[in-house]
């Protein structure tokens, strides 16, 4: 194993790049990207200068374990923004914006409001007919903002 560590160079570092590409094709989500940047790096340092294995290996892991931080911290922050305005899966998102005729009368405050086939608590700050047409404007916990379509 030692012999064919001391035998590597640059050609095999971009092959191994290259072979981290194809892997991400397959879905890693960007995760491999990282690793195929740090071999390309290897390719291009080893392609200047000529350097032990155990160097190649080190910077190998040290661009390894930068960009996966880097890739983690990235798509943390995305997944964060994805969360507040994802619909997949809340049924609550999913209702912001919809328009619904009331079938009662709401007063000025609390009421409930039938959406499709479930009842949802609602509130509003004017009274409100059976037969309006409502916008739903907001979610505030379990309590859908309502107001009178104009």
């Amino acid at each position: 194993m030692v012999e064919f560590l001391q035998t590597i160079n640059q050609y095999h570092w971009l092959s191994f790049a290259c072979i981290l590409v194809i892997l991400e094709i397959f879905g890693f989500a960007g995760f491999m990207l990282g690793f195929a940047l740090a071999a390309l790096v290897n390719f291009i340092i080893m392609s200047a200068a000529d350097i032990s294995w155990q160097v190649q290996v080190l910077i190998f892991a040290g661009f390894s374990l930068v960009t996966s931080i880097c890739w983690y911290i990235f798509q943390f922050k995305k997944d964060k923004e994805n969360e507040k305005t994802t619909t997949l899966n809340k049924k609550e998102n999913q209702l912001v914006g919809q328009k619904v005729t009331l079938t009662e009368d709401i007063d000025a405050g609390k009421g409930r409001l039938k959406i499709t086939d479930s009842t949802w608590p609602v509130y509003t700050e004017e009274s409100l007919k059976a037969g309006d047409l409502v916008e739903i404007t907001k979610v505030n916990g379990i309590f859908l903002q309502i107001k009178k379509v104009k």
